[in-house]
């Protein structure tokens, strides 16, 4: 067969054997003469014996063997077809044919024959045989047969086969065609039809006998390729599906009805073998003229790219799956890619990468545009958490708050800031407004029937941008609260005042939730020296504003956090909770400092306006106009300056150098007077310690509580006492207090004029006790009378006594009644101590304070509280320094040398000592029980270390006087301030720098010798033994005696190379 095979393939390509013919030609043989139909059909009878005598047996009778000429196509087991390069036998190349069956000369129309054998009875044995049989083999030799000229033209599209003989009609079965080329699958089979096999060879003897007398036949209407499923598939996944023009689609002829003969034959029960057959005589044609099509040989020159080479595989492909169908084999999919296939995967799969990225890219921009847009820049705020972080330039988080702690968990609230923008462009009444606070820009936040906030930008004040926070409860029971991280984890954070713990930084404190006001230390949570402002070692700042009437947690039960919280108040007018606190960021912790001095500045600018021959006021710009988003234009912020004259610098100096002297009492005299206020001056000079300063005279120099009059019985002539301490080189100063007893001379006079604070709503005065035994009023200063009478008392005393000095010991808001009121609508109750402190300097600035809530106007020093005499005073003294120092108060005063002022008592020896050294190396200091009350060796280390503070820590504080004025700095800073980028000098907090190089750690324990010191980056000097260290590391197990106060100096490296 094979070598048959070969010779019609030769044949064909020399153009001497055609086969099929167009439907071109089938229309000119019906419409020409009679004779020419005549010669063309016996031409064509000629081809049809001609090829039936080159068709193989359909059986064979022995495994003889035969040889296959060389070049021969070979179909091998697998269906792949070859050529063999040397001969081989049959019996090698094809399967072994059953021996049962005999073999049948190919005579007349091979179908006939073939169907014949089919129809025929068969054993078990041959069913078997057969089963395995590959009788398309056989019929695989129908394709080898060369195409015509016609069919290899690419302009005739429309074609029929003429391939079996005349006396037989082509069979196009519609049984594994697909008639709508989007149809899927295509090698279905149909459902059985109620012919039988014998009805369907009768129909076919039918159509034999009819092709005899041929019959011309009208034009068939195209029809459409038979496509197999297989090869559908193939060609799509390739991209190179290839669609024939058209195929005869309307049997209207004998031959359709022969072809639905041998349909319903193979669904009988019938081989399928029959359809297969005119399946590949249907698609010959289109086969070939692809096929040659493809390698140039038509319709174009083989140079011409017309077709890729992925089509020609795809025709390939087809062809072999088709086999592989037939043969049970899976199709074998090919691996090779060429190398456009290999750029095109490349280029889709950077396409695909760049896609993917630029949409993760344009995601993240987005949200972050959102949240730039909801929540000003450098801010998130997450909705369901409700947690607000803000960020640095770089977006490293600086400062994170938990807002609502008290909603809802997941609970998203509304924006209102359109309908408040709104409101606020047509100059409508702004719900909830608290003040007329300027600012560049907000949002608006609610929790329907909960509470509502705003979030406002604020004018940016030089390098520092802050943000305020606003809150108001939607109803009466609803406690509003706020949490700032304030854990190792989210930096060191320090603020908030004199606290009974020390509280530097804050996670060493621990406060319950409290009203935020003045008190007495030992008693209280906080003292009497507070600022509402705490401040973090990644420069951001947390404030809160005079009117906060909540209450303020610190490090409560370990958590960590400054929480913030509003509820019902008795006292309040205004029945729903509010709560506003501000934000603020900063590059560094200088800038901030500098920033809460001029907070300061504009607090206490009150005070300044009574003194102006100390200190005058000016802007050091002009008023710039800004354009918020509503389209309003607002006055941006001027900064404020203070111009101090020269005598302040000078009083500052004054209080630095010389300590305050309250005079002690020994038990049996416990009542001070005149004459022992002289002989405890007298004391102090014959001890040569070459200190003078200030005489301060307690409270109880008065014969009532408040009435700014002299006791005549201890105080004969004050005018006398003024003048001879004055020649001893001291100042006498007198401590003064806004209470007035109920039996002092002007109490019925101030309760007419209403000088006192009053009841709440009521012209009657509140009743407090001062020292818990005096029933008193207090005087309101809010009321410019008051402070009027107040001052003129003042000078009474300055004018006839020659005193001008004078210590504050001003009433902390627990010795105030619950409900009362102000003459003014003051904000909180300590908002009055300025006033306080106002009515005092129209006659002189006060030399000291013991309460406050801002920076006092310079040169008043605060005054720390006493809180008793003990260890632990000593060790929550320096803590309370630092904080103080970071809040922007500069000019500290420790109080007493031993803790407390109080007639006959005597704190312990080694205390008295280690007080004594770490006074040496502070700011300002008082002086009651003199040294001489333990033994000569006090009294020479005092005199040393009184040397020691002259000449080694004066002339630091001196340099760095103009600064503390100026900007706020503090004349002692923590190691923070000295080390900024240093977190552990952050949590430091028993050692402080003095200037800019002297570094000082005391001991503060009782009984220690040895103690761990951290030095900061650098060399530094050991004053003790002379030795230099290395900085940036602890000195572990220090050893210090009971005479030394660990102290270093910074070395320049310079020094040293």
């Amino acid at each position: 067969m094979a070598a048959r095979i070969g010779d019609v393939g030769k044949r064909g390509r020399s153009g001497s054997l055609p086969v099929c013919t167009s439907t071109a030609d089938n229309a000119s043989t019906k419409s020409g003469s009679p004779s020419t139909a005549a010669k063309r059909k016996n031409r064509i009878a000629e081809l049809k014996t001609s090829a039936m005598s080159m068709l193989p047996s359909l059986k064979t009778s022995s495994k003889t063997d035969q040889v296959s000429p060389l070049g021969t196509p070979i179909i091998g087991r697998r269906g792949h077809i070859f050529t063999i390069s040397t001969p081989v036998t049959e019996d090698v190349v094809m399967r072994p044919q059953p021996q049962s069956q005999k073999a049948v000369p190919c005579e007349g129309d091979p179908f006939d024959q073939r169907r014949k054998m089919t129809s025929a009875p068969n054993t078990p044995r041959q069913d078997e045989e057969d089963d395995k049989e590959p009788v398309w083999q056989r019929r695989l030799s129908l394709l080898f047969v060369p195409p015509t000229e016609n069919e290899l033209d690419t302009e005739k599209e429309e074609e029929t086969c003429q391939l079996l003989p005349s006396v037989t009609s082509v069979a196009v079965l519609p049984k594994r065609l697909s008639v709508d080329s989007n149809h899927s699958p295509a090698l279905q089979r149909k459902d059985k039809d109620t012919d039988t096999g014998e009805e369907n060879s009768k129909r076919r003897k039918e159509g034999v006998s009819q092709s005899e007398n041929p019959v011309v036949l009208e034009k068939p209407k195209p029809q459409q390729r038979i496509i197999f499923q297989d090869t559908k598939h193939e060609e799509e996944e390739e991209g190179t599906l290839f669609i024939p023009s058209y195929v005869n689609n309307d049997h209207n002829s004998d031959a359709s009805s022969s072809s639905l003969a041998t349909s319903d034959e193979e669904e009988a029960g019938g081989d399928d073998y029959n359809s297969w057959d005119d399946t590949i005589c249907s698609n010959r044609s289109a086969y070939f003229k692809m096929y040659y099509s493809h390698r140039g040989i038509i319709g174009g020159n083989r140079g011409e790219d017309t077709k890729s080479k992925a089509s020609h595989a795809s025709s390939h492909n087809s062809l072999s799956s088709l086999i592989q169908e037939r043969m049970g084999k899976p199709q074998v999919t090919q691996l090779k890619r060429t190398r456009a296939e290999l750029g095109l995967m490349v280029l889709v799969a950077a396409l695909f990468i760049v896609i993917v990225v630029g949409i993760t890219l344009t995601s993240y921009f987005y949200n972050l545009h959102l949240l730039e847009l909801s929540i000003f820049n450098r801010i998130k705020f997450y909705e369901t958490p409700r947690i607000l972080e803000i960020y640095d330039a770089t977006w490293s988080p600086l400062t994170t708050v938990h807002l609502g702690s008290n909603l809802p968990d997941n609970s998203i609230p509304e924006d209102c800031t359109h309908y408040l923008h709104y409101l606020k462009k047509h100059n409508f009444t702004m719900p909830h407004t608290h003040d007329n606070e300027d600012y560049e820009d907000m949002i608006c936040l609610d929790w329907t029937g909960l509470a509502q906030v705003q979030l406002r930008k604020l004018f940016a004040q030089g390098d520092v941008q802050c943000y305020s926070v606003w809150w108001k409860a939607s109803h009466e029971g609803f406690t509003l609260r706020d949490c700032l991280k304030a854990d190792i984890e989210h930096g060191a954070w320090w603020g908030g005042g004199e606290m009974s713990d020390g509280g530097y930084p804050i996670t060493n404190a621990n406060i319950a939730p409290k009203d935020m006001v003045t008190g007495k230390l030992g008693r209280n949570s906080w003292g009497q020296l507070l600022r509402r402002t705490w401040l973090s070692e990644r420069a951001s700042l947390l404030t809160l504003p005079e009117s906060f009437n909540g209450q303020v947690s610190i490090n409560y039960d370990k958590d960590g956090q400054i929480c913030l919280e509003s509820g019902p108040h008795p006292s309040l007018v205004v029945p729903l909770p509010s709560m506003k606190y501000n934000l603020c960021t900063a590059p560094n912790l200088t800038s901030l400092i500098y920033f809460m001095h001029q907070e300061s500045i504009n607090k206490r600018k009150i005070v300044a306006e009574y003194t102006p021959s100390l200190v005058s006021l000016v802007y050091d710009q002009k008023e710039k106009q800004t354009v918020m988003n509503t389209g309003t234009k607002v006055s941006a912020p001027r900064i404020l300056k203070e111009v101090f004259q020269g005598q302040v610098e000078e009083r500052v100096q004054e209080r630095l150098e010389h300590p305050v002297w309250v005079p002690w009492m020994p038990p049996d005299r416990p009542q001070l007077t005149q004459d022992s206020v002289i002989e405890y001056v007298d004391n102090i000079l014959n001890q040569t310690f070459g200190s003078w300063g200030h005489v301060l005279l307690p409270a109880s120099w008065q014969a009532q509580p408040g009435d700014l009059l002299f006791d005549q019985e201890r105080f004969p002539d004050p005018a006398t006492l003024s003048q001879v301490l004055k020649k001893k080189g001291f100042h006498l100063a007198l401590t003064l207090h806004p209470f007035v007893s109920v039996e002092a001379s002007a109490f019925n006079n101030g309760t007419k004029e209403q000088l006192w604070v009053r009841q709440k709503n009521s012209t009657l005065p509140a009743l407090a006790h001062y020292d818990e035994t005096h029933p008193s009023v207090v005087t309101d200063f809010s009321n410019p009378r008051a402070k009027q009478w107040f001052a003129d008392r003042l000078k009474y005393l300055q004018n006839k006594y020659n005193i001008d000095r004078f210590h504050l010991q001003p009433a902390d808001a627990h010795a105030l009644p619950v409900f009362h009121e102000y003459h003014l609508p003051l904000p909180g109750p300590d908002s009055v101590l300025v006033h306080f402190m106002a009515a005092v300097s129209t006659v002189s600035p006060p030399v000291s304070t013991e309460g406050t809530i801002t920076p006092p106007l310079p040169p008043t020093f605060l005054t720390l509280g006493t809180a008793d005499g003990s260890w632990n005073g000593l060790e929550t003294l320096v803590p309370r320094i630092l904080t103080l120092s970071m809040l922007g108060y500069p000019l500290v005063d420790i109080g007493p040398i031993g803790g407390i002022a109080r007639s006959g008592h005597v704190p312990e020896r080694e205390l008295y000592i280690r007080w004594l050294e770490a006074a040496a190396f502070l700011p300002a200091m008082q002086v009651s029980v003199l040294p001489d009350m333990y033994d000569e060796e006090v009294v020479q280390l005092s005199f040393e270390y009184a040397a020691m503070r002259k000449n080694m820590v004066l002339p630091r504080l001196y340099k760095n006087i103009t600064g503390a004025l100026e900007r706020g700095i503090p004349l002692i800073a923590p190691l923070a301030l000295y080390a900024p980028d240093d977190s552990v000098a952050a949590t430091v907090d028993d050692q402080w720098i003095v200037g800019d190089d002297l570094l000082v750690a005391p001991i503060i324990r009782r009984g220690e010798r040895t103690r761990n010191i951290y030095l900061p980056e650098g060399i530094w000097k050991d004053e003790i033994d002379g030795h230099l260290r290395r900085g940036g590391r602890w000195v572990k197990n220090y050893k210090v005696p009971l005479t030394k106060i660990p102290h270093f100096t910074h070395k320049a490296v310079e020094d040293y190379v």
